[in-house]
């Protein structure tokens, strides 16, 4: 039988940190990206997805990282299909945790690796996923994001070296960004969005 279900989740952690119970047989989701990270935990059966110009495959109890804004895709990698949580965190989000526990805003962290098998993280992160379902306190959900996410980063995260104009190309995306949200209809092309 097919499963084929989604149960999205935003919890007051974070002013609205989103979550994902997912069980999937045939679904086939084609390139697109996300605002923010995608980090899950698969419960069942085994995941295939492109990122960051290869393939892979998370199997059982393996940790996906995807980054924001990359391009990625997903499909059942068995016949049985996967079951997985997940959170979304945003480079807000990490920029929150680095500016509180450290005081600066350079924790937003790039992971290189798509798959990784860490029994400690995928612990604490189905620790997070138990809370957000039973409805725990979100001083309770914050804290153990933070933990395991300052944890993932500096385990796992690498720094991305900006360009040297990369305000003046922060500023030029938030236009681009805010045309965007206020005219979603609008056919536009790139020229008409950059200038």
């Amino acid at each position: 039988m097919d499963k084929e279900k989604a149960d999205y989740i935003t919890s007051n952690a974070f002013n609205g940190i989103e979550y994902v119970n997912a069980d999937f047989t045939k679904q086939t989701f084609s390139k697109h990206v996300h605002e923010g990270y995608t980090i899950g935990v698969i419960e069942q059966g085994a995941q295939r997805f492109f990122r960051s110009g290869a393939n892979h495959i998370a199997g059982q109890d393996s940790i996906i990282l995807v980054n924001a804004d990359d391009v990625h895709t997903g499909e059942s990698a068995t016949t049985e299909g996967w079951r997985y949580k997940a959170i979304y965190p945003t480079p807000d989000h990490f920029e929150k945790i680095s500016q509180d526990l450290l005081g600066s805003a350079s924790l937003t962290p790039y992971f290189r690796d798509s798959v990784i098998n860490d029994k400690k993280i995928s612990s604490q992160l189905r620790l997070i996923f138990d809370q957000i379902e039973n409805g725990a306190s979100t001083l309770l959900i914050e804290t153990l994001i933070y933990s395991t996410l300052l944890s993932l980063s500096s385990t796992y995260g690498k720094s991305v070296s900006l360009p040297k104009d990369s305000q003046t190309n922060r500023s030029k995306l938030s236009l681009a960004k805010a045309y965007l949200d206020e005219y979603p209809e609008h056919d536009v092309s790139l020229d008409v969005v950059v200038h």
